[in-house]
């Protein structure tokens, strides 16, 4: 629609940005919200496809860029939060025998500190090439690397991901849905809300 009303406009030097607005095309922005099916840009969304993050309308991922914003929200903004992937999610492209070599790695968190505390809904969708391969000590590392009181995921399909953490002499935690798990829960804490990874 830019280029249209806007013809005189030099579009050499000039694109349309994610919201629709022309910007110089050397200009780096910190936010992409990403494209359905492309591989992950390395960048975090600045918000969801749409949703209000309650159970009737929860918050949606179409993009891996939308799925790392999700992941790196502060604990507080995901406490009784609700998400669902509408999209099937390709993290790295593993279409080559040799992915890993330029493959981006995914998100580490510390052992101690915030943990995802929202419900994911996967609808039955495929996260595909999540990778981690780091060295550290304390750190936790999976999809969603720390989840916590309150927190759910299910229904999501991880296929072709390689996920390692190299620690010595401190311990490390490395897996594929989740991978830390608080286990210090409030007083009040029921079993309903511990916190839970199903198909």
């Amino acid at each position: 629609a830019a280029k249209t009303y806007m013809p005189k406009l030099n579009w050499d030097i000039w694109k349309i940005n994610s919201k629709g607005y022309p910007t110089f095309k050397f200009i780096d922005y910190p936010y992409d919200e990403g494209k359905i099916g492309r591989a992950w840009s390395g960048k975090i969304a600045s918000g969801f496809a749409g949703g209000k993050g309650t159970k009737e309308s929860p918050y949606q991922i179409a993009t891996p860029e939308q799925l790392a914003y999700c992941v790196t929200l502060p604990q507080a903004k995901t406490e009784g939060k609700y998400f669902e992937i509408i999209e099937n999610i390709v993290i790295n492209d593993t279409a080559k025998s040799n992915w890993k070599e330029s493959a981006r790695d995914w998100f580490t968190a510390k052992q101690w500190g915030d943990s995802f505390r929202g419900k994911v809904d996967g609808k039955a969708h495929t996260v595909s090439g999540l990778y981690v391969n780091v060295q550290g000590t304390g750190l936790c590392t999976a999809l969603f690397p720390r989840i916590g009181y309150g927190a759910e995921i299910k229904k999501i399909g991880l296929i072709h991901s390689s996920v390692a953490i190299v620690s010595s002499p401190s311990e490390a935690y490395a897996a594929g849905f989740a991978g830390y798990i608080d286990n210090v829960m409030p007083d009040d804490a029921s079993s309903d809300n511990y916190p839970r990874i199903s198909q």
